[in-house]
């Protein structure tokens, strides 16, 4: 069920929340969890189509301007944001491009 892109997506939301509430509980500084979280996007985007990647990019941007950057889920659109949104974004399809391959044919014999 995992290899199912959509069920990735949802998986992937779960991993940055399980980031972002490790993060604030260890203290991290918001640099720190900056990086994990984009560790965390190339983490989720292995092998999964760019378009998904590209989701996956933008939720963790969500996630983190909304609750890391600011409080209250309140996205922001400054210079910055809207940087790490491109960067968020970029990781995620270049890591899909660079590891999705297609499906191996398999023959029902």
């Amino acid at each position: 069920m995992l290899h199912e892109p959509g069920v990735r997506f949802a998986v992937s939301n779960a991993v940055f929340v399980g980031c972002l509430f490790g993060c604030r509980g260890a203290g991290l500084r918001p640099a720190f969890t900056e990086a994990i979280v984009y560790v965390a996007v190339a983490a989720c985007a292995l092998a999964l189509p760019p378009a998904y990647a590209a989701g996956i990019g933008g939720s963790a941007w969500a996630l983190f301007t909304g609750f890391v950057e600011n409080e209250y889920g309140v996205l922001t659109f400054a210079q910055a944001d809207l940087v790490r949104f491109a960067l968020l974004v970029a990781t995620g399809v270049a890591v899909a491009m660079l590891t999705n391959r297609p499906p191996a044919y398999r023959s029902h014999e």
